[in-house]
């Protein structure tokens, strides 16, 4: 008796409370049935089910659909564009890979890759020197091709009014052309061509260097010092130079001739950043 009374109870204290709810949702025009002047409350238990099963279900589509989105579409792309003539303009990108720019050529990249692949686009003469991640392959776009790679050292010419040519200097180098589809794998000491014919693979001579090649002038903007030294130790010295841990995030601005000295190196930086330099077995260190 005592359950029977405290049901009738509850029952008063809930009946209003889902009538005002099913009122407002017929108001909104949240309801397509026809609403009965006292529904049973069983019924309000089950229309509240469906209701909850059927967004958590929306929920879910609109989340699986967010995830799956390609994210690198939506990441901010930045610029870097060599309007100096006879220079060589050197990028390091955050993974690791050196761009070599020449005049007038521009690399539209990502600050930060996304996590399936690295994907930049050219325009322009440039070399790239391309840190391996098979799991995360880079790609290049241009006007006429696609160009992918693991990890690799290559050359690209891509002016207008010449035909787009690839040069490998070590690994290989997947290649598309945009319009025809055609694709073909270039290897080391082998040069591609995209033609009228579509697109042909030769070998190298000693016409066709795939790296190394710099202009007189090899210049860095707003580069992180250790890179710089990194690139320059590779390109130009034949001294090491190295930088104290806690310097090498240091921004610094600079061009050097491409036959500059170690010694000549170490003594611009030393000065513009002051800076001193300690020699010791072979080797220049950088340091407060």
């Amino acid at each position: 008796m005592m359950d029977q009374m405290n049901m009738n109870i509850y029952k008063r204290k809930t009946d209003p409370a889902w009538d005002q709810l099913y009122v407002r949702l017929e108001k909104d025009g949240l309801l397509t049935a026809a609403r009965t002047d006292s529904p049973p409350f069983g019924h309000h238990i089950q229309w509240v089910i469906r209701t909850a099963a059927i967004a958590l279900l929306c929920l879910s589509a609109a989340a699986l659909y967010y995830v799956t989105l390609p994210r690198e579409s939506t990441l901010p792309l930045l610029t870097t564009h060599n309007d100096e003539d006879a220079t060589t303009l050197v990028t390091t990108l955050e993974d690791g890979s050196i761009v070599f720019l020449e005049e007038n050529a521009a690399l539209h990249y990502p600050e930060h890759f996304a996590p399936s692949r690295r994907q930049v686009s050219l325009k322009g003469n440039a070399q790239f020197d391309i840190s391996g991640n098979r799991e995360r392959p880079f790609c290049i776009e241009t006007e006429e091709v696609r160009i992918e790679v693991p990890g690799t050292s290559f050359r690209i010419k891509n002016e207008k009014d010449i035909p787009f040519e690839l040069a490998v200097a070590e690994g290989e180098v997947k290649v598309t052309a945009k319009e025809s589809k055609e694709s073909c794998l270039v290897k080391a000491e082998e040069k591609v061509q995209l033609l009228p014919a579509g697109l042909r693979v030769s070998f190298l001579t000693d016409n066709d260097p795939a790296g190394e090649a710099c202009s007189r002038h090899i210049r860095f903007k707003d580069e992180k010092l250790g890179d710089i030294l990194n690139v320059l130790n590779r390109r130009i010295t034949d001294t090491p130079l190295s930088v104290d841990p806690s310097l090498a995030d240091r921004s610094f601005t600079v061009a050097f001739a491409s036959d500059a000295s170690a010694d000549y190196i170490a003594e611009v930086i030393c000065i513009s950043l002051n800076l001193r330099c300690v020699k010791e077995n072979g080797r220049i260190t950088l340091t407060n």
